[in-house]
């Protein structure tokens, strides 16, 4: 598997990885190895490639946990590592770092998936790119997600990206309008603009 570096123009990728290197290094200086890390919503393993290529000479028993197709997609690409596809089948182990980057917030009941994921370390768990919305920093936003709350009992927004397949992400607002045209979705928001389909 060829490993690829971090664009250095991505301020928040740089960020997260030299985070989980430090956390990584924190690990290999209190556990001994192998170091056993738990990866959450892993993916197809990226954060054991991060490991690897930061400590080259640190022995790392790696097991993750995501969907059963990409844990699947993991297996092949790195049979060396283990692919889990729920919590059940990792049981009680515990393990020197559990890393949750990007996943936390597709749990249901993330406090508790938070809690579990507490309970399975012995040393550290390492959390990224949970989003949040504070009042201080983005007001009409989080007036917007506090009307959502009420209305619906749900407050949380899930964050995807605006394109259909096969078409990049929207960047603009002609492709945004374009692309809304092109779905089966109601309404579009820009800036202080509401776009509604006809009935």
């Amino acid at each position: 598997m060829l490993l690829q570096p971090v664009a250095v123009d991505e301020p928040a990728d740089q960020n997260i990885v030299a985070s989980f290197g430090y956390v990584l290094a924190l690990t290999a200086l209190t556990a001994g190895e192998p170091i056993s890390l738990l990866d959450w919503g892993g993916g197809l393993g990226h954060y054991r490639l991060y490991a690897k290529a930061l400590l080259p000479r640190v022995a790392i028993d790696y097991h993750c946990v995501d969907l059963p197709g990409i844990a699947a997609a993991g297996r092949t690409l790195q049979p060396d590592a283990q692919f889990h596809t729920s919590a059940r089948e990792i049981g009680d182990r515990a393990f020197d770092l559990v890393v949750c980057s990007s996943a936390l917030h597709y749990a249901q009941d993330w406090p508790a998936t938070l809690a579990l994921l507490a309970k399975a370390t012995t040393r550290f768990l390492y959390v990224a790119r949970l989003q949040t919305v504070d009042r201080a920093t983005d007001e009409r936003f989080h007036r917007l997600l506090s009307a959502f709350r009420d209305l619906t009992g749900v407050p949380v927004l899930l964050n995807t990206s605006f394109n259909v397949r096969g078409q990049p992400i929207v960047e603009t607002p002609d492709e945004a309008v374009s692309t809304f045209q092109q779905t089966g979705i109601d309404a579009l928001v820009l800036g202080e603009h509401l776009i509604a389909k006809r009935q």
